[in-house]
């Protein structure tokens, strides 16, 4: 059975054809060569993260007739250099007490520059919202000599997936 997927920004309905990794509109039929009839060559479509057709209209690449990628990111290692550095001090001046807020600074330069469907990410989480968070894992960790830990980096990254959004 065909699993469809909605495009935010259309609402059009798309699948994932598993045999090749590339997403077909609902109404598409799966051909051999599916690019030589839009017009795209197989260069262009040599990644299984881009989709046959834009999804968006204004999306980053369909402006260039090249198909729209279903996600993208776009961050260098000049920008995460500066992010990391000044999250580390933030991190070694404050003696660790200031940690949620390095991890927010470095989840919020992540999805500034990824991009999903056409669309940049934004995330909606504060410093402030994940100390009480972090100070909780922190006794845990403490009581049960360590052993917590193990459930602290998937916590937090729900806590982070919970509050991103589109832009």
């Amino acid at each position: 059975m065909t699993q469809f997927h909605v495009d935010p920004a259309t609402g059009r309905r798309f699948y994932v054809d598993p045999a090749t990794g590339r997403s077909h509109w609902e109404h598409e039929t799966a051909s051999p060569n599916p690019y030589a009839t839009q017009g795209f060559s197989q260069q262009h479509a040599a990644s299984p993260t881009q989709l046959s057709r834009p999804l968006a209209a204004g999306a980053p690449d369909s402006a260039m007739g090249h198909p729209t990628q279903l996600y993208r990111f776009d961050g260098g290692a000049a920008s995460y250099f500066g992010v990391a550095l000044l999250a580390f001090l933030v991190t070694v001046f404050s003696l660790g007490l200031l940690l949620p807020l390095a991890v927010v600074m470095q989840y919020s330069w992540r999805a500034e520059h990824t991009w999903l469907y056409g669309r940049r990410l934004r995330f909606t989480g504060s410093a402030l919202e994940l100390f009480g968070h972090w100070l909780a894992m922190w006794v845990l960790c403490l009581i049960t000599f360590g052993i917590y830990s193990f459930w602290v980096v998937p916590r937090i990254t729900k806590w982070a997936v919970e509050h991103q959004q589109f832009a």
